[in-house]
């Protein structure tokens, strides 16, 4: 993770860097908010204009997040909690380690800790980029807190299919949504948990959710 003298200068590299090759790692999780954002709008900018590109790293697997996790609360986590915590945040290392954080300062499972603010600017910044369709689209799976068919989305939003297909496979390629076939059709997942709570969030929805206790897909019903 970058620290504070790093993060302060992506907003300045973003807007003059044009031709020096040029690698930047960054963390915008302890950055002012303003700040945070401004460097993401920079930085895709200059990504969408094709002087730099972004790199998906490996998401952690179980062992791993189990060893970040113990580092950051301070006493080892449950197996169900490595499991939830995987699930919530896609095994991004940035969100499980502000997961943890928040967990110890507010002294809350750190399965159902809300993250902060800061925690949720790249999610937000995800979804800015999105086309109005596709935001749709990622908002309807929300609300319909289930696994659900492509074809089902299709019939809901009022856009030309091939408007809705493009748009789910772009939030697919963009890590956003998983993609499985199963029985013969296209069932879509969030990546990421924390992202469907944020969308639900922001859309009035209210979420009971069933985390599994074998740590696969989790059992949501939107009341």
């Amino acid at each position: 993770l970058a620290d504070a003298g790093s993060r302060g200068i992506v907003g300045r590299l973003a807007a003059e860097v044009r031709s020096l090759g040029v690698l930047v790692v960054v963390s915008v999780g302890a950055q002012r908010h303003t700040q945070a954002v401004d460097s993401w709008r920079q930085l895709a900018q200059l990504i969408r204009a094709g002087h730099a590109e972004s790199l998906r790293l490996r998401p952690l697997g179980h062992p791993q997040a189990r060893q970040l996790l113990a580092h950051e609360l301070g006493t080892p986590p449950s197996e169900s909690q490595v499991a939830v915590v995987l699930e919530r945040t896609g095994g991004n290392v940035a969100l499980m380690a502000a997961l943890a954080r928040q967990a110890v300062a507010s002294a809350e499972d750190i399965a159902t800790v809300s993250p902060s603010e800061d925690a949720l600017i790249p999610l937000r910044a995800q979804l800015d980029e999105l086309e109005p369709v596709g935001r749709q689209a990622l908002e309807l799976l929300a609300v319909l807190g289930k696994p659900t068919t492509l074809a089902l989305l299709v019939a809901f939003i009022d856009q030309p299919e091939g408007h809705v297909l493009a748009a789910v496979e772009r939030a697919e390629r963009d890590g956003l949504v998983v993609a499985r076939e199963l029985a013969g059709e296209t069932f879509l997942w969030f990546a990421q948990g924390l992202l469907h709570e944020l969308l639900l969030q922001e859309t009035g929805g209210v979420t009971r959710t069933c985390w599994s206790r074998r740590g696969v897909e989790p059992e949501r019903d939107v009341v």
